[in-house]
């Protein structure tokens, strides 16, 4: 009876470092996600490395005030996602809207 009670435990401990740790990690990385904006163009820093695109190289971007996230997409498309949850997200939108070029699709001004 002893053995079985630890086994149980241990079973659940294992389905808990099983699930637990990928969600951890997942919300390091993207607890670490830093953006800069500048005259130049958008950084992206995150543990994996960072992005820079230029404004000149936008091609467009999409996202509204009731989305979770936008896209500013460049011209040789690869994306860059922002989530409504980083920090700065509306001063973000607006220095979008302030130096790239108009968007083709799917933008909705801030008010």
């Amino acid at each position: 009876m002893h053995s079985l009670f630890i086994e149980g435990h241990l079973g659940f401990l294992s389905a808990l470092a099983i699930v637990g740790m990928p969600l951890m990690w997942t919300w390091g990385c993207f607890a670490r996600t830093r953006v800069e904006v500048d005259d130049t163009g958008i950084t992206k820093h995150t543990p994996f490395g960072k992005k820079h695109l230029y404004w000149y190289a936008v091609a467009d971007y999409s996202g509204d005030e009731t989305d979770d996230k936008f896209s500013v997409m460049g011209r040789d498309g690869k994306r860059m996602h922002f989530w409504s949850t980083l920090n700065g997200y509306e001063d973000l939108r607006a220095e979008i809207e302030r130096y790239a070029p108009p968007p083709k699709t799917g933008w909705k001004t801030l008010k």
